[in-house]
């Protein structure tokens, strides 16, 4: 199941119509399209959330954060920007 999944939602990113692969409505196409982006950003949330918690500064709690909101929304810009202020404050 996991590998039809897998090769749907390849076949939905590059622009194919997935529903004649497999007999799921459009509207479920969608859905598993969601689930799997979710599950993405569960795992990210999930390494960072394991970093911080063996994390013994402040400081670098607050580096673990930003990386992981930048990697989450692919924000380098806001990254950069807070990385610099939270360097500035020393």
């Amino acid at each position: 199941m996991y590998e039809n999944t897998m090769m749907l939602l390849e076949k939905i990113k590059n622009g194919e119509d997935g529903s004649k692969y497999f007999p799921y409505s459009s509207h479920t196409l969608l859905n598993l399209e969601e689930s799997a982006e979710e599950a993405k950003y569960i795992r990210i949330s999930e390494r960072y959330r394991i970093k911080i918690n063996k994390s013994e500064s402040i400081r670098e709690i607050a580096i673990l954060g930003i990386e992981c909101i930048a990697k989450m929304t692919g924000d380098k810009v806001f990254e950069r920007e807070n990385l610099k202020k939270l360097n500035d404050l020393q």
